[in-house]
């Protein structure tokens, strides 16, 4: 195997010089290995007893991740010497080599060749055995199909490995990032040895790489942007990183130095290199190619045999893009491309570029007429689905068919379109106020989840919590949120990393009565650990990096108060501005306390002021309040108690507790007004009926004529 392939985690170790990936940060260590050589052993003897799940579950919370990369460089070093002839099959201790990494796939292969050129015929076959019970384990793990549904493995360097014993070759490889670029996954264009056809096949190490670093939980990583890191660090080394490269730099639109990265890839032989230049080319984000530069590079994404390039080509000569128009040309290289993947994958990949304008502007017909194509012989794409909801919405002639074709494909299984037909269906229950409508979106969505759609379980996740279609759950709302969380749903991570921080309070709490007591709480099955409010602070970090608004907030409150992680009202400063810059009230009046107090940014009172007006001015209550109590106390702006006054009225008229009794107070005191007692307790009674148990203190000492207060 080539070395540029070793472990993604010891490389990680490298780039973020993180400690834990020498010394892992579990409560247990010794007990964590013990469990999985106990589950190893049990399954050497009676291997249907421990299930694939169980073992890899226990490898991951051993000690066997940590260090990987330096443990397969032992294991190479073995194999130069066995190969050079420095040592023999029986020089070699392969019990000691193989338990290394138990995982690890090359090594348990090359000890069963060793044994049975030494004649152990059961030692062979048991580590045969136990490599096919990780292929199995592998392709069990998911569908490869998606990010969402990727095979879960131990290392990227097995990959390889394992298409090569599943019968299939690579064509090509990339990285993918999602999330942000948080999430890192392996896709490989590969191609059945037998049949020829190609498919690009995902795979996800997340939760070994976190194992590896010395974390729990699938958000748990301390980089802001892993993937870019990873993909920079190792853009000149191997192709599939500059691609990740060059897709990170032509998102953030720096064109040149994309192709620059792609350029880097193509001479490492990459086809997906050579075709992400050619689609660029074609989007016009290549101004200083020539067409007959752009042509070859479409050219030799064909030649390599990437299928996506024979329709590329397709479509070239069906256009005149580049070339004369030739429809037999055409049709030809379309035929090669339907030979190399499933029936209707080929339209509908030509269908795609189409819609997306890489075929040219204004081809919205020749798209529809593609993915109907593709759709006939059982292709279906997201796009189309999306087509299909877009002509249901703008209430289109076509509308009543496109509905009935959504409800047909949703029938027919296809997950995106029980998600979206039951979207619709909830949209339209509530125009129509039709119940049974409700049940069938519920149904439809369930379906879907089921298929493992990120958007469908987080929108169960949702009907479940507030009881829509079905009976209110809480309990089964937030597992379905888990499984979309796990899936990088930001909504969903948010609602799962608001209910870790509501155990985590609860558990801290419950620590504090009982040392309050003086009682040793570890003699108790307190619900919650020490871990969890991290695990609450790295699931919200990772929603709010993906820009959800709220988590953009709360994420920003977690390094103010230090939940899960060191306070650092610097980092705080940093989100509560991301989220000034995209209108959150909250995060304005946050900011604006920043820099009253010069916490995490310079000290900027008339900036904070500024700042409080804009929030008051667009709603925010609180703001409005704080306003009227900083020219009450003239502590930080000119006293002014007119203003004072007329900011607290604002807020009060729309039912603000505290500005209400904000009003008593003025009035009961006489702050810039005359004492007047009954109007002050007209507005203690407004914010007593709302709770505010101090107000009711008031009117109760108010009504008391031996209370000394009121005079």
């Amino acid at each position: 195997m080539n070395r540029r392939f070793l472990n993604i985690a010891w490389l990680m170790c490298g780039l973020l010089i993180l400690s834990g990936c020498a010394t892992k940060k579990l409560a247990n260590t010794n007990t964590s290995d013990a469990a999985f050589w106990k589950n190893i052993e049990q399954h050497k003897t009676t291997p249907s007893r421990v299930s694939y799940r169980t073992l890899w579950n226990a490898y991951l919370k051993s000690t066997q991740p940590e260090d990987s990369g330096t443990k397969h460089t032992q294991y190479l070093e073995v194999i130069a010497k066995l190969e050079s002839g420095e040592k023999t099959c029986s020089d070699i201790d392969w019990d000691y080599i193989v338990r290394l990494n138990y995982w690890s796939i090359k090594p348990h292969l090359s000890a069963a060749s060793c044994k049975i050129e030494l004649g152990d015929m059961a030692g062979a076959q048991y580590h045969q055995d136990f490599v096919a019970t990780i292929i199995q384990g592998v392709f069990s793990s998911g569908r490869g199909e998606h990010y969402y549904d990727a095979y879960e493995v131990a290392s990227w360097g097995d990959v390889e490995d394992i298409l090569e014993l599943a019968g299939m070759k690579s064509i090509d490889n990339t990285l993918e990032l999602r999330a942000a670029n948080q999430a890192v996954y392996y896709v490989v264009i590969a191609e059945d040895i037998e049949t020829g056809k190609q498919q690009n096949i995902y795979f996800d190490n997340i939760r070994f790489m976190n194992a590896a670093m010395g974390y729990q939980g699938r958000f748990a990583h301390k980089g802001e942007a892993l993937g870019v890191s990873i993909a920079t660090t190792l853009a000149n080394d191997n192709s599939h990183s500059a691609i990740a490269l060059g897709d990170i730099l032509r998102a953030n639109n720096e064109h040149t130095k994309a192709s620059e990265a792609y350029l880097k890839a193509t001479l490492m032989g990459s086809s997906v290199a050579y075709f992400r230049l050619a689609s660029m080319c074609l989007l016009n984000q290549t101004p200083s190619l020539s067409d007959e530069t752009c042509l070859e590079y479409a050219a030799n994404a064909m030649e390599e045999g990437l299928g996506e390039a024979y329709v590329l080509m397709s479509g070239l000569y069906q256009e005149g893009i580049w070339v004369d128009k030739d429809p037999k040309v055409s049709k030809d290289f379309l035929e090669i491309a339907n030979k190399k993947y499933k029936p209707g994958h080929a339209s509908m990949l030509l269908a795609e570029f189409y819609n997306s304008g890489v075929l040219g502007d204004n081809n919205k017909y020749k798209s529809k007429k593609w993915f109907s194509n593709a759709e006939a012989h059982g292709a279906i794409s997201p796009q189309y689905i999306e087509q299909l909801l877009t002509a249901v919405e703008n209430k289109t002639d076509e509308a009543s068919k496109a509905i009935n074709k959504l409800k047909e494909l949703a029938a027919s299984g296809d997950a995106f379109a029980q998600a979206i037909t039951g979207t619709w269906l909830l949209v339209k229950s509530e125009q129509e106020s039709e119940g049974s409508l409700v049940e069938e979106a519920f149904e439809l969505i369930t379906k879907s989840a089921t298929q493992g759609l990120p958007r469908a379980q987080f929108m169960l996740g949702t009907m479940n919590q507030y009881g829509i279609g079905t009976k209110e759950d809480a309990i089964n709302g937030l597992e379905w949120f888990k499984k979309a969380a796990r899936s990088w749903h930001r909504s969903a991570q948010y609602y799962v990393a608001r209910d870790l921080k509501k155990s985590a309070d609860s558990y801290q709490q419950s620590i504090s009565t009982l040392k309050s007591l003086k009682i040793n709480y570890r003699t108790f099955n307190l619900v919650g650990s020490e871990e969890t409010a991290e695990r609450a602070f790295n699931t919200m970090r990772a929603s709010a990096i993906q820009g959800h608004n709220k988590a953009i907030v709360e994420i920003g409150n977690y390094y103010r108060d230090g939940v899960g992680t060191a306070v650092s009202h610097k980092n705080a400063a940093f989100w509560y501005k991301v989220g000034v810059e995209r209108g959150s009230l909250v995060a304005m009046g946050n900011y604006a306390n920043l820099l009253r107090k010069g916490q995490g940014v310079e000290q900027n009172l008339s900036e904070a002021v500024a700042l409080l007006r804009k929030a008051a001015a667009k709603g925010s209550l609180w703001a409005t309040n704080e306003l009227g109590r900083m020219y009450q106390s003239g502590e930080e702006v000119p006293k002014n108690l007119i203003s004072a006054r007329e900011f607290f009225l604002k807020a009060a008229d729309k039912n603000y507790q505290w500005s209400q009794y904000n009003l008593g107070q003025i009035y009961e005191k006489g702050d810039g007004v005359e004492v007047d007692k009954n109007q002050a307790i007209e507005w203690y009674k407004k914010a007593s009926e709302q709770g505010h148990s101090e107000a009711s203190q008031r009117i109760a000492a108010l009504s008391d004529p031996t209370d000394q207060n009121q005079k």
